[in-house]
Formats: C-alpha cells, structure tokens, sequence
C-alpha cells in the first residue's frame, strides 16, 4: 500500500510538474531581438578583455529601450551591476542575466518577466558598480522593417 502511495504521489508530481507553464525566453522576446541579444553575449564572451580586464567577469545584460532624435531605439549592453528602479524584469540565456528596461510591448512581453531579484544581482551602490569600465554596446533603431543597427554615438 505504502509503494502505490508513493507511485501515485510521484506520477501527480510528475503531472504538476508538466502541467507549470515554462516561458522560454522565445515566447517573451520578439525573435529579432532575441536573435541580436544572443549574438550580444557571444560576441561580449568572445572579447573579454579587449575592453579592460573585469569585462568578461559579469554576465549581466541590459536591454533597454528609449526615444533619440524622434526614433524609438534599443540598447543592448554589458554592466556589472543592475538598476532596479524602471526595471520591468529579467530573463535567464545560459548562465547570463538580461535585464530590461523600459520595454516595448512589440518586442518584449514584459508580464513574463522574471520579478523575483533576490541579493543575487549586485545594484549600482555595489563594489561590482565601481569597475568603472567601458563595454561596448549595440543600439538598434526601431523601423517599421525590423531592428536597424547604428553607432550610439551617431
């Protein structure tokens, strides 16, 4: 009798556990920018330390999203530290964070964001926030055609 107990306990954990809708970030990020915020992380993992040595240490990623000169813009971007004031949430790729911030609902489903930060992520009071380096970024114009990439300093 004990053993069906536990068959029967497993198999309804088992069910449960099925039934839990999983959110993979291809079903929060819009493909495109998904596709850019990947090609980000290989290519941020692939020059550690071209750009001074602690670049490689972080995996915390912004995306973030803002108006220049009367076009809507995206910027994807490497950061020792998070800000958690306009934060909408995050999402896990591998072993990197992804933080976004003021999302635009065509390109990201902010509501399937992951809230829960815990002391996990340092903030930008932290030793992490001092490094005081520079990493690269990659800003997108946002067109009717998709995502158009610029030089931010432009």
């Amino acid at each position: 009798m004990r053993e069906l107990k536990l068959i029967f306990g497993s198999i309804s954990l088992l069910v449960v556990l099925l039934g839990c809708k999983n959110s993979s970030s291809s079903d929060i990020i819009r493909a495109d920018l998904l596709k850019e915020i990947k090609g980000f992380i290989k290519y941020s993992e692939e020059n550690a330390g071209k750009y001074g040595k602690k670049v490689g240490d972080t995996n915390i990623y912004w995306v973030q999203f803002f108006e220049k000169d009367e076009k809507n813009v995206v910027v994807i971007m490497q950061q020792p530290f998070i800000h958690k004031s306009d934060l909408d949430g995050f999402v896990k790729i591998n072993d990197n964070s992804v933080f976004f911030y003021y999302s635009d609902p065509d390109f990201v489903n902010a509501s399937k964001l992951e809230k829960s930060l815990g002391d996990q992520f340092p903030d930008r009071n932290s030793i992490e926030a001092g490094l005081g380096y520079s990493a690269p970024n990659w800003a997108y114009y946002i067109t009717d055609n998709g995502l158009e990439k610029f030089e931010l300093g432009q």
